[in-house]
């Protein structure tokens, strides 16, 4: 989904304070935000956090996390991770597992671990799963038709499309006129290339069907992206 365009980068980090309100912005409701003033409010649970890891689902839903702990699941988005399992994976083998990345808290039950998933962050059959460090990543984007990705990080905004590969500085984060996140890859000349907008509307990538819970713009001179982003567990930490 496009127009035709070239690419981006990063020079200024999104930083500990940017990361900090990316955490507040997207944990509103998980975390319990948004209650009236005046109103009472439950005992404060455990804050739920990132939890990634391989899910299973047929007659049983099992779930490995990344550092191969098994646990039982359920949660508010269990539904939603079931239907989502059975219209990615293909069927040829038995116990095909998705990768998912979700927001929720996990506590020790009678039988073990047990995962309470609130909120998706990411659903993916294929690539980018528990082998992928997004230790210095803040923000990952794709799309297709064509083929383009970007990584946002510490160490700057990487671009990739038809075009090829390049690499870009940027002002770093900043808010747009409606709300939505933005980076400017420059160039040497510090003049702006591509302009990347996120905004908090899930995302699935019609070529995959790997669910994201973020979209994403990117647009230069003569072209438009338009695709699929997720914040890095690390940076919403």
């Amino acid at each position: 989904m496009r127009s035709t365009e070239s690419g981006t980068g990063y020079r200024g980090g999104v930083g500990l304070a940017h990361g900090v309100m990316i955490g507040l912005l997207l944990c509103t409701t998980a975390c319990g935000g948004g209650e009236e003033a005046g109103s009472e409010s439950a005992p404060s649970a455990t804050p739920p956090t990132r939890v990634l890891g391989l899910l299973t689902a047929g007659e049983v839903v099992d779930f490995e996390s990344c550092d191969g702990e098994a646990m039982s699941i359920d949660g508010p988005v269990l539904p939603d991770l079931i239907s989502m399992h059975a219209g990615m994976t293909p069927g040829s083998e038995p116990f095909e597992a998705v990768f998912i990345d979700v927001l929720g808290t996990v506590e020790e039950g009678p039988d073990g671990p047990h995962l309470d998933a609130v909120e998706l962050r990411r659903v993916a059959y294929e690539g980018g799963g528990c082998d992928r460090d997004d230790r210095t990543v803040f923000f990952r984007g794709s799309g297709s038709e064509p083929v383009w990705s970007i990584v946002i990080g510490e160490d700057g905004i990487d671009w990739s499309s038809e075009e090829g590969r390049r690499n870009f500085t940027s002002n770093g984060l900043y808010d747009g006129p409606r709300g939505e996140w933005m980076f400017d890859a420059l160039d040497a000349a510090e003049a702006t290339v591509l302009t990347v907008s996120i905004v908090q509307t899930p995302c699935a990538d019609p070529m995959s069907g790997a669910w994201s819970h973020l979209t994403m713009e990117v647009r230069s001179a003569d072209a438009r992206y338009e695709g699929c982003a997720y914040l890095s567990p690390e940076a919403e930490s």
